[in-house]
């Protein structure tokens, strides 16, 4: 504990009444500060029982009076701290940052976006027809061109063999009828067996002088198919099948084929053929009809008319076939001027009368 004493400040010696200044202790302690006045301090330091007199020259008064008296606090003067400071105003600074990005990604970008303006005048497509009665214009003389190719056909087919048909005729001598059954086998002078197909039944002969024969005609064909059925006439004529018949085929056998491959004419021969004639007959008409043009003319698109004729027909058999294309043209000539006055003189009168005068 220290103990300080001191007059109050700003007090003389004495009063104005010659009284003597109040004095005060000041004791000090770490926890606390304790003023006691002079009759308090005696109290508490003066022994009990015991009086103690004081025979200093001068008196206590004095010397404490003049005693040189310590501040109430010693040591270095703290001063309070300011990093309190430091968090707002960095908290501040991020939120004026965030604001500026803002600003300069997103506000300032539109502020300074610049704007086109395509101004596009309204316009308007005017078309017009002109007919040749009003354009200088003469009809040149036409033309014939015609050209002929030479293709492979490309049809392919099959054929089956088949059977060579036709009839038989017997003759009855006797003067009674007779039967011959259906599957009646013939062998004509070739060697090529012919059967009937029908059971004939023969009338009998009529006593006629000479006797007239009666007879009859059933279908039959060739037993083995092939071309080499078809027989001829009277190929088969002998006796057969009974008493006084004759067996006769008194036409030619027919329709017995071979088994083969061949080609035939297709619609794609056709045009194959006619495609490649057609370029060359357009270009020899152009050529001849733009020689007739005299200087300062022009050519129409001539009016054409053309023709196809073959050999062979579509489906027949052929292993080539010959087309013909035949072109007739008809050839109109006018002159640019005349063509140019009329296209402006007829346009003229369409935009007046679509978009008005003015």
């Amino acid at each position: 504990m220290e103990e300080r004493s001191s007059l109050l400040p700003g007090r003389e010696q004495h009063d104005q009444n010659g009284a003597a200044p109040q004095k005060i202790h000041l004791f000090v302690t770490p926890t606390e500060v304790t003023f006691l006045t002079e009759e308090e301090y005696k109290t508490r330091t003066q022994p009990d029982g015991q009086g103690i007199q004081r025979t200093s020259s001068e008196s206590d008064q004095e010397r404490i009076s003049r005693r040189k008296t310590q501040p109430l606090a010693s040591g270095p003067i703290v001063r309070a701290s300011k990093t309190w400071l430091i968090a707002p105003v960095m908290a501040l600074l991020m939120n004026v940052g965030i604001v500026l990005a803002i600003f300069f990604l997103d506000v300032l970008p539109i502020l300074t976006q610049q704007v086109t303006v395509t101004i596009i005048p309204k316009s308007q497509h005017i078309s017009t027809t002109a007919t040749l009665d009003t354009i200088q214009s003469r009809l040149l003389p036409p033309l014939t061109l015609t050209k002929t190719k030479t293709v492979n056909t490309t049809g392919k087919r099959h054929q089956d063999a088949e059977h060579a048909l036709g009839t038989i005729t017997f003759y009855n001598g006797l003067f009674s009828s007779q039967e011959v059954p259906a599957g009646t086998l013939l062998t004509g002078s070739d060697g090529v067996q012919i059967v009937t197909d029908q059971a004939a039944s023969i009338p009998p002969a009529s006593p006629t002088t000479p006797p007239t024969y009666g007879n009859t005609t059933v279908q039959a064909h060739a037993v083995q198919a092939g071309a080499q059925g078809n027989i001829a006439t009277r190929d088969i004529n002998y006796g057969c099948c009974g008493t006084s018949i004759l067996a006769q085929n008194t036409v030619s056998f027919q329709g017995g084929q071979d088994e083969r491959n061949y080609m035939v004419v297709t619609i794609d021969d056709l045009h194959t053929a006619v495609s490649s004639l057609t370029p060359f007959v357009t270009q020899r008409l152009h050529i001849a009809l733009t020689s007739q043009l005299t200087p300062g003319e022009r050519l129409i698109s001539p009016s054409c008319a053309s023709e196809v004729a073959t050999d062979h027909q579509i489906g027949e058999e052929a292993k080539t076939v010959t087309v013909t294309l035949a072109a007739h043209c008809k050839g109109i000539a006018f002159t640019n001027a005349s063509l140019q006055q009329e296209a402006q003189k007829t346009a003229a009168a369409k935009v007046q009368k679509t978009l008005g005068v003015g």
